[in-house]
C-alpha cells in the first residue's frame, strides 16, 4: 500500500487528492514501525505520528487558502503556495524543519530509518516540485 499511496498522491490533478494518498502512505507505514517490547520504538513511533499529523493538518490547511486564492490577488496565491511548500517541507523533515527527524529517527530499526529516509519522501519532494511551478 505504500506504493499505491505515493503513486495515487504524485498522480493526481488535485491537491485535496494528494493528501489523501499522502496519508495513505502514512498509515501503510506505522504498522510495520510498531514493536511492543520496545519502549524507545514505540516513542519515536509516536512522536512520528504525531508530527505527521500536524504536517499533514498544516498541509490541509494551506491546500484550502490554495484554493481559495484563486479567486484572490497572485501575491494570496504565491504565498498559499509557500505555505504548501513548507507543510511538505515539514512532512519530509527537510531543513529548516528537520528538528524533529534526528530524534525520530533514533529510535528506529535501520529497515524502518531506511523507508521513512527513502520512500516516504518521494511523493512530498514531487509535490513540492509541482507546487514551485
Amino acid at each position: 500500500t505504500m506504493t499505491f499511496g505515493t503513486l495515487f498522491a504524485i498522480s493526481s490533478l488535485s491537491w485535496f487528492i494528494s493528501w489523501i494518498g499522502l496519508e495513505i502512505n502514512l498509515l501503510s507505514l506505522i504498522p510495520l514501525m510498531k514493536e511492543f517490547k520496545n519502549k524507545l520504538t514505540s516513542e519515536s513511533t509516536i512522536k512520528y505520528f504525531i508530527v505527521q499529523a500536524y504536517s499533514s493538518a498544516f498541509l490541509l490547511i494551506s491546500i484550502l487558502i490554495y484554493n481559495i486564492s484563486n479567486n484572490y490577488s497572485e501575491e494570496f496565491n504565491i504565498f498559499a503556495s509557500l505555505l504548501i511548500g513548507s507543510a511538505l517541507l515539514l512532512k519530509m523533515g527537510a531543513a529548516p524543519f528537520h528538528w524533529w527527524f534526528p530524534g525520530v529517527i533514533s529510535g528506529f530499526k535501520w529497515e524502518i530509518i531506511f523507508i521513512i529516509m527513502t520512500w516516504q519522501k518521494i511523493a512530498p519532494m514531487i509535490l513540492l516540485s509541482f507546487s514551485m511551478k
